[in-house]
């Protein structure tokens, strides 16, 4: 009978973990139309993996193509961008 109930124990605890874990990852509707406008979050994952799919370190040409892309897509949304520059000296 003791046996019986670690197993239980240990079962219901896997159990409580797996579903703790499984409740904060987060989820996405399939539908790709969605939203087409405003936010969304499947528009802003797709767009983050656009982003990703090559280097974009700054001073590239993918670096320049992926902020025009976030500059058109926030002027689309109705926002005012403005892309600041600056430069920076480390005296170290």
């Amino acid at each position: 009978m003791k046996r019986i109930s670690s197993v239980l124990s240990i079962l219901i605890i896997l159990g409580v973990i797996y579903w703790s874990f499984s409740d904060l990852k987060p989820t996405l509707p399939k539908k790709e139309s969605f939203i087409k406008t405003g936010f969304s979050n499947y528009n802003a994952l797709e767009n983050v993996k656009n982003m990703s799919l090559k280097q974009h370190y700054v001073g590239s040409e993918e670096h320049a193509n992926v902020q025009n892309n976030i500059v058109a897509a926030l002027n689309k949304m109705g926002l005012e961008t403005e892309i600041q520059t600056q430069t920076e000296l480390n005296k170290k």
